[in-house]
């Protein structure tokens, strides 16, 4: 099995273990009015992930494949700009989650 399908794989799995939470949310949420605020925000930023491993490739092959040099990067240098958005994205719905189930209010 190749890398690219193992990582959509992971991807796939990421993103129905975000919906599993973030369904799970809202139902504690509408039944009992309670809910884990760190899983409120973990389960859509873990759905966001999930489908961009499915679509994208990694932050490592983007950077193969335009030719330069991983020798010198390391931790978070080896992030391209576009995983940096995704992981925006992914911020920005865990909170957007949390603003609908009324926590900032």
């Amino acid at each position: 099995m190749s890398t690219k399908i193992k990582h959509q794989l992971v991807g796939l799995l990421i993103m129905i273990g975000g919906i599993f939470i973030t369904r799970m949310i809202w139902s504690s949420a509408q039944d009992t009015g309670r809910y884990l605020v760190q899983a409120a925000g973990v389960g859509p930023a873990a759905v966001v992930l999930g489908i961009a491993m499915i679509l994208f490739p990694t932050y490592r092959e983007e950077r193969l494949a335009k030719g330069e040099d991983l020798s010198n990067l390391k931790g978070f240098q080896l992030v391209t700009p576009r995983w940096w958005v995704i992981i925006a994205i992914g911020l920005l719905a865990g909170l957007a989650n949390l603003y609908f189930l009324g926590f900032f209010s």
